[in-house]
């Protein structure tokens, strides 16, 4: 294991006492602070995972759920090269403080995430109201994938600040967050295979969608992404012209609240690249400009279907089949 940190003992004398999951000040190690009575169990968990209730003392992590009560309401976590599969929350609502990359090395600023490594981490913990740093610029493959999956209480989203993306990073990373209002910037413009498949899938508070400012698009890279936001009423531009496989499939199926859908500039098509696309819009009642000359294989396949305030359809110019 690396060098411990250096912690003076007055940054962390009044941590315990903390009785609230707002305001909290930004902490070297991930720390979880409670509104109460409340438990958090951590699962396939190794050796190389350590707790604290002071920031002072240092304890290896077992197998026993670690406990919050009103008088000592927070933790702090860290880790060397450390593994947990998952977190679970039971109690009252919890706040989740600091880089999550402090378990991987706390002793150093790592700036890639393994593959799967954060992977359904905190799926279906209901009391999280707010969410860890993650401040990682290099993904692998399904690092992120399902992290917050089903955390009905979480407002906002952490920032992403990854340009370069891989498969399947944020594949359902706040799929069924009914809370979430405000999605984070998505900045890359270099994306993956399915690199956005369903990420907020089922968010049904989502009001406003990020820019997505991608230009070449990859298979299925949006494919149900914003699916069953029935809050969402403006879609984001869609500049790109570049299309693949899949690329917007159901994108935006089931958003009920959805007016006006976004221009649509690719002239190429690809397989299925809108299939179901506006499924289910039922407030859509104007359809965008499909100037595409060059169409595939079921790309407009239930594009617009169950569309039933659209009166109008779209012209389509294409003469090749």
């Amino acid at each position: 294991m690396g060098s411990p940190t250096t912690i003076e003992r007055s940054t962390f004398t009044n941590l315990p006492f903390i009785g609230r999951t707002t305001g909290y000040d930004y902490s070297p190690f991930i720390t979880f602070v409670s509104e109460g009575e409340s438990t958090v169990g951590l699962f396939s968990v190794d050796s190389n995972l350590q707790y604290s209730f002071d920031g002072l003392t240092w304890t290896q992590f077992s197998s026993s759920d670690i406990y919050m009560t009103k008088h000592f309401p927070s933790f702090f976590l860290r880790g060397y090269d450390a593994t947990i599969k998952k977190i679970t929350m039971e109690g009252d609502n919890i706040g989740c403080y600091g880089s999550v990359m402090k378990l991987l090395d706390y002793t150093c600023n790592i700036d890639f995430v393994p593959d799967e490594r954060f992977s359904f981490l905190f799926s279906n913990c209901k009391q999280l109201i707010h969410a860890p740093e993650l401040p990682a610029e290099k993904l692998a493959e399904r690092c992120y994938n399902g992290m917050f999956s089903g955390c009905a209480s979480l407002i906002t989203a952490p920032e992403l600040p990854s340009e370069t993306l891989a498969k399947a990073c944020y594949n359902s990373m706040f799929a069924g967050c009914t809370s979430l209002i405000t999605a984070p910037d998505l900045p890359a413009k270099s994306l993956a295979e399915a690199c956005y498949i369903g990420m907020f899938s089922g968010c049904t508070s989502l009001a406003t969608a990020p820019e997505l400012p991608a230009e070449k698009l990859a298979e299925a890279c949006y494919d149900v992404m914003f699916y069953g936001c029935t809050s969402l009423a403006t879609a984001p531009d869609l500049p790109a012209k570049s299309l693949a496989e899949t690329c917007y499939n159901g994108m935006f199926y089931g958003c009920t609240s959805l007016i006006t859908a976004p221009a649509l500039p690719a002239k190429t098509l690809t397989n299925y690249c809108y299939a179901g696309m506006f499924s289910g819009c039922t407030s859509l009642t104007t359809a965008p400009i499909l100037p595409a000359e060059t169409l595939a294989k079921a790309c407009y396949g239930s594009m617009f279907y169950g569309c039933t305030s659209l009166i109008t359809a779209p012209d389509l110019p294409a003469k090749s089949l």
